[in-house]
């Protein structure tokens, strides 16, 4: 025998051939952090979303939905709740109950009216509301003492109630931008730690008549 045609049996004393490698076991329901569904055809929330209580966030932006259920009410671990870009028309009485939500974004979808009894978000810091029907700030809105940015871009706002600013001292980021503001009466008095602030494409006619007092503003559109 020689060249390719040499065969050498193994001898006892040869080494066995190691055990492939376990696959790592996917992730268990309970260790995934997050629920992410955006970006799919969802007209409804499955309800099995639901119990994932111990779910952080849960993106639900990019889809067909025109409500949400009340069982999101169990989901009271959530710091972040994306519903952008949906056909939302009314926002559930369940968001009350989320008192750890840092950050809700339902911007693009189709509500002309926020819930009256939302008023408890003590968490809350972030929170977009543009591309939507308003004609008014939600006075609701005042009760949300921890808003750092506040989106309200692309609305039909008219106005801007009086002293609503009052709560507002940790706010950074505000946008007012493409509503039909005439004017901003008293709405923005004293807001000591606005650096941000879009007032672009309204129909604001004399900002000369009563100044913004906002000493830490670096930019203004």
């Amino acid at each position: 025998l020689g060249g390719d045609d040499f065969y050498c049996p193994l001898s006892s004393a040869s080494p066995a051939t190691p055990p492939p490698k376990a696959l790592p076991k996917p992730p268990s329901k309970k260790t995934m952090p997050f629920g992410y569904f955006a970006d799919n055809n969802l007209d409804t929330v499955p309800l099995e979303v639901f119990d994932n209580t111990h779910w952080k966030r849960l993106i639900l932006a990019k889809n067909f939905l025109t409500s949400v259920p009340e069982e999101l009410a169990g989901l009271t671990a959530l710091a972040e709740l994306d519903l952008t870009h949906n056909s939302i028309t009314q926002l559930p009485h369940a968001l009350t109950a989320l008192t750890n939500l840092a950050k809700l974004k339902v911007g693009g979808n189709e509500l002309d009216e926020w819930p009256a009894d939302l008023t408890h978000l003590p968490a809350l810091t972030e929170l977009d509301i543009g591309f939507n029907s308003l004609t008014t700030a939600p006075p609701q809105l005042a009760s949300y003492t921890a808003l750092v940015k506040l989106i309200l871009r692309r609305n039909s706002l008219q106005l801007l109630p009086d002293g609503i600013h009052t709560s507002w001292g940790s706010l950074v980021v505000l946008d007012l931008s493409k509503n039909k503001l005439e004017t901003l009466g008293h709405a923005l008095d004293a807001l000591p730690k606005l650096t941000e602030l879009n007032l672009a494409s309204n129909k604001l006619v004399n900002l000369s008549s009563h100044p913004l007092e906002l000493p830490n503003l670096s930019r203004l559109d």
